[in-house]
């Protein structure tokens, strides 16, 4: 009976709840496997980069209303910034003085440098930051003249905010890409290290299957932990050690799917994985094979075109013992020239066996033409 061909989709659902489909999983083609892998790959990227999407839009969002929200209103102007708010924080290594109502000099603002490590001030004419070693003094005059030399307040901020906002959305965008460039790879390299998992089970379970092989069933093994890994993502759900997992997932359905398809390629294993036990030459499959030309027939035994073993005479004769038209010779035969072995039935004349003697004398002592 010929077998239905399956489409990837058929065969993603069968990779999932009939192990014993793996068995012919394992025997198509290699473009049709990668073909399989790549839409896999693609449900998980398209689906997981489609919430993460949705998910990163909102959150710039909310960034984006709670910042400019909180944003203190302010005038910068004449190289000095002016805001009604002020905030101070003194915590371990930080230091936090927001106060635009003061004057810090140059060396108020190193000692304190020189004390903390993480540092920002914010006073009438200036900022001073220090983060990770790095120490930066910037003037509000420097600053309002490379913007333009014009007068800024809260609601410039805004503006500009919304300008470049769409740029930030590039970024995401380039910052997804490689990050599907990173999945790509790990799926593959998830699909290698459960070959050689499988690989091990292979050995123990003592099933003749070659790499290639192994390396398909890999491939059909990872439905279950990618569409677990793509509902974590998209739920926002973190696992620890989740990869742990994933790996025993695809181990535990090609163990499964061995079992189920091991029927089919034991024992023994010898050609071809569907067409155990092969023996013989050519296209013979049924052990033992022994003989010539198209005799499968064991045991074969004999010449030329005998079959029928023994064979065991002389001439054309094949069969004994041989009983045909003509002269009749019980076998076995022992005499010399016209002498035959009992019994004889013939024609002509008949001569009392056995005759022993020379010239024309019979047994009795008799000569020929005496006593007929």
């Amino acid at each position: 009976m010929m077998e239905t061909k399956k489409n990837v989709f058929q065969e993603l659902a069968l990779s999932v709840w009939d192990f014993k489909s793996y068995g012919t999983l394992i025997r198509n083609r290699g473009v049709k496997v990668f073909g399989f892998s790549a839409l896999l790959l693609g449900i998980y990227l398209l689906l997981s980069t489609v919430f993460m999407t949705i998910q990163v839009a909102e959150m710039v969002n909310v960034f984006r209303d709670e910042v400019l929200s909180e944003i203190p209103d302010f005038v910068l102007e004449d190289g000095t910034l002016t805001m009604d708010e002020t905030f101070e924080l003194d915590e371990h290594d930080l230091f936090i003085h927001i106060n635009t109502e003061e004057y810090w000099s140059d060396e108020e603002i190193w000692d304190i440098f020189d004390n903390y490590s993480t540092v920002i001030i914010m006073d009438k004419v200036g900022v001073a930051i220090q983060s990770d070693g790095e120490r930066q003094i910037l003037s509000y005059a420097d600053l309002q003249e490379a913007m333009g030399g014009n007068r800024y307040t809260q609601d410039d901020l805004a503006i500009l905010v919304q300008k470049y906002l769409p740029y930030l959305y590039v970024l995401i965008g380039i910052l997804f890409f490689f990050m599907g460039l990173g999945s790509i790879t790990a799926f593959y390299v998830r699909i290698l290290m459960v070959s050689l998992i499988v690989l091990i089970i292979v050995k123990i379970m003592n099933i003749q299957l070659n790499y290639g092989e192994i390396f398909k069933l890999s491939v059909y093994t990872r439905t279950i932990p990618v569409l677990i890994r793509l509902i974590l993502r998209i739920a926002n759900i973190s696992i620890p050690f989740f990869w742990i997992m994933d790996l025993a997932i695809s181990g535990v359905y090609g163990y499964m799917a061995l079992r189920a398809i091991r029927g089919q390629i034991q024992p023994p294993y010898d050609g071809p994985w569907d067409q155990p036990p092969y023996q013989g030459q050519g296209n013979q499959y049924q052990p033992p094979y022994q003989g010539q030309g198209n005799q499968y027939q064991p045991p074969y035994q004999g010449q030329g075109n005998q079959y029928q073993p023994p064979y065991q005479g002389q001439g054309n004769q094949y069969q004994p013992p041989y009983q045909g038209q003509g002269n009749q010779y019980q076998p076995p035969y022992q005499g010399q020239g016209n002498q035959y072995q009992l019994p004889y039935q013939g024609q002509g004349s008949q001569y009392q066996p056995p005759y022993n003697g020379q010239g024309t004398t019979w047994q009795d002592g008799s000569r020929p033409g005496q006593n007929l």
